[in-house]
């Protein structure tokens, strides 16, 4: 909800910026990213097609991880659908769609042993009606592949637009981790077999190197920042907005009079 004074330009503990990474196809150089994300302190997003594992992919030497190898590489970071066979959705009529995304989260949730909650297009063609479609799976958001070129939060959460694909990512890494004004979310997509291909393993670890460990970043997967943005547009006013009341679950971070506040769960806050 939009309030006076208000501005939602903070995150966890008050941190002004938030960092984001997506990455498809889970592929074997995912093992070389996420050990290059965990060395960093930096946290992914990673879109699986769980009838796929293990395959190798068409047209590529390409490899996918095997499903035994999934919960180990990818923990402290998120699963997230893609399709189980990778399938473009509009392809696919209303019962295929759905019967692709629910094998889809019903295969990675018995791996991940949560719900998986989030996706990226198999590829960037869809239908407009799909997306309700996807919401009625328990789908919370979708990424395509659009970039923004800006530190901006998704405008609709099932067209997430991100940032830039990591080839693009370290002029505007240098300038986000300069970024005086508060608020901006940085998301980078990508493959990881497309670092392999181009030999960009130097250039990547350079990029998570300069945008890890920073004090004034969140660092978070992608349901991590669909939820937090949801708890913020769920705080509560009263009618002459003097009064803010926090019914989620979460600390909640803003700003309000030039300077960052906190509003605990279930506090209220006059101001």
């Amino acid at each position: 909800m939009t309030m006076k004074g208000i501005t939602f330009t903070a995150f966890p503990g008050g941190k002004r910026k938030a960092l984001t990474f997506s990455f498809d196809d889970g592929t074997l150089e995912d093992r070389r990213l996420t050990a290059i994300f965990n060395k960093n302190g930096l946290k992914g997003t990673f879109n699986l097609n769980s009838a796929v594992f293990g395959n190798k992919m068409k047209y590529r030497e390409v490899y996918r991880l095997k499903e035994d190898e999934i919960a180990e590489v990818y923990k402290g970071h998120e699963i997230a659908c893609h399709g189980d066979n990778h399938t473009t959705l509009s392809f696919l009529g209303d019962q295929s769609t759905v019967t692709s995304v629910i094998k889809d989260r019903e295969a990675l949730e018995r791996i991940c042993g949560y719900p998986v909650r989030g996706m990226a297009y198999p590829s960037t063609d869809h239908r407009p009606f799909q997306k309700e479609i996807l919401r009625a799976c328990g789908i919370e958001y979708c990424r395509n592949t659009t970039s923004t070129m800006r530190f901006s939060y998704p405008a609709d959460p099932f067209d997430w637009e991100p940032t830039c694909h990591y080839t693009e990512a370290m002029p505007l890494a240098e300038r986000f981790v300069c970024e005086p004004r508060p608020g901006k979310l940085f998301y980078i997509w990508g493959h990881s077999f497309e670092i392999e291909e181009r030999n960009d393993w130097d250039c990547v670890e350079k990029l998570c190197s300069l945008l890890g460990g920073r004090s004034d970043v969140w660092y978070a997967t992608n349901i991590e920042i669909i939820d937090y943005l949801n708890a913020l547009s769920s705080l509560k006013a009263t009618v002459d907005e003097k009064i803010i009341y926090n019914p989620t679950a979460y600390e909640l971070w803003f700003g309000l009079g030039g300077e960052v506040v906190s509003l605990k769960s279930g506090e209220t806050l006059r101001v």
